[in-house]
């Protein structure tokens, strides 16, 4: 997978021109990489666009960056971090002695 054949071989061969891969996840038919930059790209069978194999690495349209990717036997997933909501500024509180020293008697 990735080399751009279907030819099986007897041992493991890099993915030419696929820099910077952080993090490599792999099943029975396709494989996930994430970059150091946090881009995914797949590979394998039945991966592309109308469901032909993709023999090299194709990266994949990310509303953001991913931080980490699993895979199983047929779903691929890519984490993506949580934004957090804005802080809201409350106004500041007045002290309980404000109001003990003005409370009328």
């Amino acid at each position: 997978l990735g080399n751009g054949s279907h030819a099986p071989t007897s041992s493991p061969r890099p993915v030419a021109n696929f820099p910077n891969v952080a993090k490599c996840a792999a099943s029975e038919n396709h494989c996930l990489a994430l970059t150091k930059n946090g881009d995914v790209a797949f590979f394998g069978m039945g991966l592309s666009s109308g469901d032909q194999d993709c023999l090299v690495p194709e990266i994949v349209k990310l509303d953001c960056k991913a931080v980490d990717i699993a895979i199983g036997r047929q779903v691929s997933v890519s984490l993506q971090p949580i934004t957090p909501p804005p802080l809201v500024s409350l106004p500041l509180l007045t002290p309980l002695s404000t109001f003990l020293l003005s409370s009328p008697t």
